[in-house]
């Protein structure tokens, strides 16, 4: 469809002109084993949704991209086999988390704090860096309350409240840039959190295993 959309969750097939009923976008194979690997009583045979909620969240397990950084760093991403349909909704569950706070939506991103502070400076960005919990734009203003992992934090190649700042350099930040920047330090925040749950579970089911 354009740049940004490579690998819609559905398609939908033109015969004629004209677009028919959508259809699922997975490997027909992959998908029905997917869909096996998290039946359970509880939760039942997962749909399309959580198959991709599922995908989303294993991509996000610290274990997995720690342990195949070489090879992500050449090639896309191979998707595990969950081991017990439990995985399965463990990682749908936090897969689905994560992918409402990316999207931006406010049920998920909640109250944001981080108050650019500061009574001059009109918001201009003249240089971002961090100090004391804070995020200076300038040499009077600063987002406070946040901490050095935030702003270090990793999404792909680059650190999102590092670079949305140096896109916006020599620019002033208008009510709805401070607004959305706030949202942006919440989500890598809860993003960061629910990262460290899937690892302390998968941690727990490790250790799990041994006892078994």
């Amino acid at each position: 469809y354009d740049g940004s959309t490579t690998a819609p969750l559905y398609v939908y097939p033109v015969k004629d002109g004209i677009a028919g009923e959508r259809i699922v976008n997975f490997d027909e194979k992959i998908f029905k084993k997917l869909k096996a690997l998290g039946n359970n009583v509880e939760r039942g045979e997962p749909n399309e949704v959580d198959v991709f909620e599922y995908i989303y969240g294993a991509l996000y397990n610290p274990d997995y991209r720690e342990d195949f950084a070489e090879f992500l760093s050449l090639d896309f991403p191979r998707v595990p086999w969950p081991d017990t349909p439990a995985e399965f909704w463990m990682f749908a569950d936090k897969g689905r988390a994560l992918k409402n706070l990316h999207l931006m939506l406010d049920s998920a991103v909640g109250k944001t704090s981080y108050p650019l502070t500061g009574a001059e400076g009109g918001g201009l960005v003249e240089a971002a860096r961090f100090e004391d919990s804070k995020i200076w734009i300038s040499e009077k203003q600063y987002f406070d309350g946040v901490t050095e992992e935030t702003w270090e934090t990793y999404f792909g190649g680059y650190q999102p409240l590092q670079k949305r700042l140096k896109d916006r350099k020599k620019r002033k930040l208008s009510f709805e840039d401070v607004k959305t920047y706030q949202k942006i330090i919440r989500i890598v925040v809860e993003t960061n959190r629910i990262m460290g749950e899937i690892k302390k579970a998968g941690t727990v089911a490790a250790e799990s295993e041994e006892l078994a």
